[in-house]
Order: structure tokens, then C-alpha cells, then sequence
């Protein structure tokens, strides 16, 4: 994941609030992060507030 400084503190942030909602987060490039929980598994793609 290639970010500008602003959206590696996003992604910081987002991997921060899955992480305590329980969870379960991997990187792996595309998405930003693939998060499992409870069987049910979401594709996040993070981007700082000034992204287009």
C-alpha cells in the first residue's frame, strides 16, 4: 500500500477502530485491508479526508 502521510495516519485510524470492534484484519495490498468477524468479511479500501 503506497500512501501520502495523511492517508497512512487514515489507515492507522480505520485499522485502529476494526481492531477494537473485534476485528480480524489482514493486509495484503488491495483492498487496504480485508476484516473478518462473527463469519462476515468486508473489503476496506482507506482514504484520507483531502483523497479525490
Amino acid at each position: 500500500m503506497s500512501l501520502t502521510k495523511e492517508g497512512r495516519r487514515a489507515a492507522i485510524e480505520a485499522e485502529d477502530a476494526f481492531a477494537m470492534e473485534g476485528w480480524e484484519l489482514h493486509r495484503n495490498g488491495w483492498p487496504d485491508f480485508l476484516c473478518v468477524v462473527d463469519g462476515r468479511t468486508v473489503a476496506v479500501e482507506v482514504k484520507s479526508g483531502n483523497a479525490h
